[in-house]
């Protein structure tokens, strides 16, 4: 995926020297005994994990195909693979979920400084709130809505927000010195949708089987496509020029009405038997 925003996660980046960036859900989770640097995007639709982490966490994965739709609905197929990740809470609980095997979720994520917005909120310290940097390794989308951080208190645009796994920042404030990526004017979008399609569900015709489909509807549906006939039995449509002006599937139509016509002498009457 797929996408392959996946909004889901849209990241602006602009230029205005005079504007620090925005923080965006970013704390670590536990996994295997393993710290993972998750992105939360309330924006996205499925959940999504770099290839390398999976690898890494010794996850094997199902062989998957992601039909998945990108902003402005241009929907393409992606080979990806399907992981079952099993979290760890603070309390010790595992939440297990799935998530798709990306070469890379989004940008990696820059240090800030985050000793300055301790004092914001009430009963945390800089440990609390202390991001990951580098690179993003699973991104939880609002297929696992339960695990989404909620707020827990605001200041101006800077929201502290808590789930089972701690506590997050996202937001801005003067106070912070958010870094900003440095290729400036790109918009980079995840995709907005997707489903999933089992390879099992995927059939797949040979070569031969859709060259003798396709002319078989040519030779009869297809458009435009007039003949001259002589005879009106002729199935070649080779004959020499006559007055009939049909396509061969009408002019076979023709035949099967003509053919079941009867002429009643005694009443004048034609009486049609019309194929079932």
């Amino acid at each position: 995926m797929d996408g392959i925003s996946f909004h889901n996660s849209t990241q602006v980046i602009n230029d205005d020297k005079n504007k620090n960036g925005v923080l965006l859900m970013i704390s670590s989770v536990q996994c295997k005994d393993m710290s993972l640097t998750t992105l939360w995007d309330p924006g996205a639709n499925m959940s999504l994990i770099t290839h390398k982490t999976a690898k890494r966490l010794g996850l094997s994965g199902q062989d998957i195909t992601l039909s998945v739709t990108k902003v402005g609905n241009v929907t393409e197929h992606v080979q990806s693979k399907e992981y079952v990740i099993p979290l760890t809470d603070l309390g010790g609980k595992i939440w297990t979920i799935k998530a798709y095997g990306m070469e890379e979720v989004t940008a990696e994520v820059a240090r800030v400084d985050m000793s300055r917005v301790e004092q914001l909120f009430k009963g945390i310290n800089k440990n609390d709130i202390q991001r990951p940097t580098g690179q993003v390794d699973i991104l939880i989308g609002t297929d696992c809505c339960i695990l989404m951080p909620n707020k827990e208190e605001q200041i101006g645009n800077l929201q502290l927000m808590r789930n089972q796994f701690g506590y997050c920042i996202r937001g801005s404030h003067p106070l912070l010195e958010v870094p900003k990526l440095s290729n400036h004017g790109i918009v980079r979008i995840y995709w907005a949708s997707g489903k999933i399609i089992p390879l099992n569900d995927i059939h797949v015709l040979d070569r031969d089987s859709i060259k003798d489909k396709l002319d078989s509807l040519f030779d009869i549906e297809g458009p435009g496509k007039q003949t001259t006939l002589k005879c009106g039995s002729c199935k070649c449509g080779k004959c020499a020029v006559g007055q009939s002006q049909h396509s061969l599937r009408e002019e076979r139509e023709l035949n099967i009405i003509k053919s079941g016509m009867i002429h009643d002498e005694e009443s004048q009457q034609w009486i049609v038997n019309y194929p079932g």
